[in-house]
C-alpha cells in the first residue's frame, strides 16, 4: 500500500511536469534533474548512513517508496520549481512558488514519516527544510552556471 501511494504521488508530479510549460531547454532540465538527484542522494546518505539521524525502513516495499521519493519525486519537483523561477514574474511570486514547493515536499516527507518509510532520530523538520532550501538554492546556482557556460561556448564558436 505504501509503495502504491508513492507511485501515485510520483505519477501526479510527473504529470504536472509534463503539463507545465517549460522555460528551460531539455538539456537544462536533464542537467537540473541529475544535479538535484545527486545532491539529494548525497545529503540523504550523509544524514542516514553516516550520521544516523534518519532511519530508512528495512521493509522492501517501504524502502522502494523511499527511493522513489529520493530519486523521482523530489528531483522532478525541483525541476518544476526551477522552470517556474525563469518565468517573467515578480520576486514576490517567485518566493510564493518556493514556499509552495517547500510545503508540498514537506507534505510528501510527512506522508513518508507517517507511513513508516523514514524515522527521525535526532533529525527534525527544521533540518529537513534547511537541507531542502539548500538543494533548491544550489540547483538554481547550477542552472545559472550551466546557462552561462553554454552562452560562453555559443559566443566563442
Amino acid at each position: 500500500m505504501v509503495l502504491a501511494i508513492f507511485v501515485l504521488i510520483a505519477w501526479i508530479i510527473i504529470s504536472v511536469y509534463l503539463l507545465v510549460p517549460k522555460k528551460l531547454t531539455l538539456v537544462e532540465n536533464i542537467f537540473i534533474f541529475f544535479s538535484a538527484t545527486i545532491l539529494i542522494i548525497n545529503i540523504a546518505t550523509i544524514v542516514d548512513l553516516n550520521l544516523g539521524l534518519v532511519q530508512s525502513s528495512k521493509v522492501p516495499e517501504k524502502f522502494l517508496a523511499m527511493w522513489l521519493q529520493r530519486n523521482i519525486i523530489d528531483p522532478i519537483f525541483i525541476v518544476i520549481f526551477i522552470n517556474f523561477i525563469f518565468y517573467n514574474i515578480r520576486v514576490i511570486k517567485k518566493m510564493g512558488i518556493m514556499l509552495i514547493v517547500i510545503l508540498v515536499l514537506n507534505l510528501v516527507e510527512f506522508v513518508a514519516i507517517q507511513l513508516g518509510v523514514k524515522t527521525y532520530k535526532g533529525w527534525n523538520t527544521l533540518f529537513a527544510n534547511i537541507s531542502l532550501a539548500t538543494v533548491l538554492f544550489i540547483s538554481f546556482l547550477l542552472i545559472k552556471w550551466f546557462q552561462k557556460l553554454r552562452w560562453n561556448v555559443v559566443n566563442k564558436s
